[in-house]
């Protein structure tokens, strides 16, 4: 009991040192994930990608801080901390310039907000789905459900074409057909098919084309407009029921 009146007498305002800086650590981390939760969930029916932004940016800065105020609690001199910091920022600026240009590209897209999340958009020969927009990187859903990862310093340099104000959006396809019928009949059969669902095409003509043909296998590109609010799915499964009584092998695949 003596020593540890001892040890207290020695290393007690130590000791409390440090808890208090370990609670404030605590604390700011989770003050740090709170905000950013409140953040997403107050800019969530707004504008979702923009929340995520800025809750990412106000995070890293409030761990960031929280570390600081920790070590000046520890008695440790955080000037020469924030110098040497601020003297490895500008080296790793040097080192990370093209990163650097990718941060500033993204807050140029929450700024100018040439999409939103959902929104069908073309970037450069890229089409998807956007799903999120990081403090360094864009991502994007493609028609097979597929994501791809595209840097916003390429975003910001490439033409981007929105489809969601659009009324209608352009779908390509390859057909692949094997039958013993003929030619001009395949097209005909095709061609019905297309009629059939008029309900869901839209008055921009469709273009069907013989792209290659190989021992009856027939294979065939496909262009045509649908309704924006319209489902890709919907059109292909009616397509399809329209198409597989008339023969034995069909494939249709969704070009990028």
């Amino acid at each position: 009991m003596q020593s540890l009146t001892e040890i207290w007498q020695s290393y007690g305002n130590s000791i409390l040192v440090f808890v208090k800086g370990i609670a404030l650590l605590a604390f700011g981390i989770y003050l740090a994930f709170f905000i950013r939760k409140k953040i997403k969930q107050l800019f969530a029916k707004k504008d979702e990608i923009l929340g995520h932004f800025i809750a990412q940016i106000i995070f890293i800065g409030l761990i960031i801080l929280s570390l600081i105020t920790t070590l000046g609690t520890l008695g440790i001199q955080t000037t020469s901390i924030i110098t040497l910091l601020g003297t490895i920022g500008v080296a790793v600026a040097l080192g990370l310039k093209n990163s650097l240009s990718n941060l500033a590209s993204g807050i140029m897209l929450i700024i100018l907000k040439p999409f939103k999340k959902n929104d069908f958009v073309e970037i450069g020969s890229t089409a998807g789905e956007i799903k999120s927009v990081n403090l360094f990187q864009t991502t994007l859903e493609l028609p097979n459900h597929t994501q791809i990862i595209i840097p916003n310093e390429t975003i910001t340099k490439a033409v981007i074409t929105n489809h969601a104000n659009a009324s209608s959006k352009k779908l390509k396809w390859i057909i692949i057909i094997e039958s013993q019928e003929e030619l001009q009949n395949i097209k005909t059969i095709i061609q019905n098919a297309l009629d059939s669902s008029h309900q869901i095409l839209q008055s921009p003509p469709k273009s069907l084309k013989v792209i290659s043909t190989k021992a009856q296998s027939y294979t065939f590109s496909l262009q045509l407009w649908i309704n924006n609010q319209s489902s890709q799915d919907e059109l292909l499964q009616h397509f399809l029921s329209a198409l597989k009584p008339h023969f034995l092998t069909l494939e249709i695949n969704i070009k990028e």
